[in-house]
């Protein structure tokens, strides 16, 4: 993965290492220390940025130990910093012919903290705001995760494991089976990154299963995973930080009982941190716009159920690219024309300058017609199914 970028709108390159974008000052810099057209297109995100990579930064290299570092200014003077790794090193776009060997005034440069290679916030709800804030959220394609807190499980049977792979489970540990069990922890696991990982990558919608355990509450896919205080930390301090951005949280009690589920709801508000939205009595989640849910500053949604949630992925859909084709074409922003009507009489906006070819029906009965700009009511609305596309396509 690169990690080096150029904004499309003013042709400024910047490398992404701790955490925000570092710009390249000028050519010299670029060609001294980077391959040669190695950025790859950072369009309309919005990205922390950082202190500008200073004009006398170089590769540099101990000859004596082989060690390479990255001369560098954090704001406090020259520090060397160490290249921890080859992937690092590739990860950042730096050539490796440009490396040359320390002179003596470099063994003066004092030695900093190690070199940190981070991927940068996408924060594209804000970058996007003027294009989506009047939407609904139904009419937005959230990018999600499935059992989103299994990054990290323990080796222990959780209340939610049932069936064949608890049975494998305690088979496999009562005969000293560790393959086994190392076979049903690779299947529970889901997930590679954090919470917070996740949300800096773009991701808007987490599936949060929840578990009762030792008085406490923990995410569990057959396996006890984190506590859920450590998942909403995440959350909050995503939020915290990115003030346009807005989370939904699909929320799955396993094993509960009611009194648990109060107590869960109580402590998951409180581990938010001030984010959890309530929405008020007249209020509808079809009706609901991101602008309303960002103007209150409560920007995490939680949900107990997903009737108004419809997934892309299924037996026919089960690549990587493929889910990112459909998430392209089954959004109103920023790839196409696709919207949701789920009950009769209800109405969409087209844009002015914009024709579109829509179907809608029921029964797998299609209408189609062409229709420009303006709003148009649907007479027949998709009743075999909670939520349904409805196809646009330029005309």
């Amino acid at each position: 993965m690169s990690h080096l970028y150029r904004d499309n709108s003013t042709g400024n390159i910047s490398l992404a290492i701790d955490g925000m974008l570092r710009s390249v000052q000028n050519m010299d810099v670029l060609n001294r220390i980077f391959r040669p057209n190695s950025w790859v297109s950072l369009a309309g995100q919005r990205i922390q940025q950082g202190r500008p990579l200073c004009l006398q930064a170089k590769l540099v290299r101990d000859d004596r130990s082989g060690v390479v570092y990255f001369l560098d200014d954090l704001g406090q003077g020259l520090i060397r910093r160490h290249c921890v790794s080859p992937e690092m090193f590739e990860a950042c776009c730096f050539d490796w012919g440009k490396i040359v060997s320390m002179t003596a005034g470099d063994f003066n440069i004092p030695e900093g903290k190690p070199l940190s290679v981070q991927a940068p916030v996408l924060a594209w709800m804000e970058s996007e705001w003027e294009t989506i804030k009047n939407k609904t959220f139904r009419e937005l394609c959230l990018p999600g995760t499935h059992d989103s807190g299994t990054y990290k499980l323990n080796d222990r049977l959780a209340p939610d494991a049932t069936g064949a792979p608890k049975s494998l489970w305690e088979y496999g540990r009562l005969d000293g089976l560790t393959g086994l069990g190392d076979y049903i922890k690779g299947m529970a696991v889901t997930q590679t990154k954090s919470f917070y990982e996740q949300l800096s990558l773009g991701i808007r919608y987490l599936d949060l299963r929840v578990c009762h355990m030792d008085n406490d509450y923990y995410t569990c896919h057959t396996l006890q995973g984190n506590p859920i205080s450590i998942l909403l930390a995440d959350v909050k301090k995503f939020l915290d930080e990115n003030k346009k951005e807005v989370v939904l949280i699909k929320v799955g009690f396993k094993e509960l009982t009611d009194d648990q589920k109060n107590e869960a709801w109580r402590k998951m508000e409180e581990w938010v941190g001030g984010h959890f939205y309530k929405m008020d009595g007249g209020k509808n989640f079809k009706t609901l716009q991101l602008q309303e849910v960002v103007n209150s500053n409560k920007r995490a949604l939680f949900l107990l159920n997903d009737t108004h949630i419809k997934g892309i992925y299924d037996s026919d859909n089960n690549t990587n690219s493929k889910v990112c084709e459909l998430l392209r074409s089954r959004t109103l922003f920023p790839y196409g024309n696709w919207f949701n009507i789920a009950s009769e009489g209800e109405s969409i906006s087209i844009p002015k300058d914009r024709t579109v070819r829509v179907r809608y029906g029921k029964n797998d009965k299609w209408i189609e017609k062409v229709v420009t700009g303006g709003t148009v009511t649907f007479g027949v609305a998709l009743v075999h199914r909670p939520i349904a596309w409805v196809a646009g396509r330029a005309g």
